[in-house]
């Protein structure tokens, strides 16, 4: 847990070449969403198959929620966002089928 939480990516980010599927939650309370995202946009090459996507409403859990605070897990119903997987699903089939 050390490890990851000091491991700093950042320089290997541009040895990437794999298409890649970056998402966060605009009320993610863990992870700052646009930072980390805007740090992925900026450092990873450009690949035509890259997303990277900042879904509004979503928190940590890709749950739609009101606060996003981890007090609020517990209330929600919802297991996983349909618009994140949704979008996760038509990703993956676009980078497999080559599109």
């Amino acid at each position: 847990l050390r490890y990851f939480v000091s491991c700093d990516i950042r320089p290997r980010l541009g040895s990437i070449g794999c298409p890649v599927l970056a998402l966060g939650g605009s009320k993610d309370m863990q992870v700052e969403p646009s930072g980390n995202i805007g740090a992925l946009r900026n450092a990873l090459p450009a690949n035509k198959a890259n997303k990277i996507e900042i879904l509004e409403g979503l928190n940590h859990l890709f749950q739609h929620c009101t606060s996003g605070a981890l007090t609020e897990y517990k209330e929600i119903e919802e297991t996983f966002s349909p618009q994140a997987l949704d979008l996760i699903t038509g990703w993956i089939k676009s980078v497999t089928s080559g599109d």
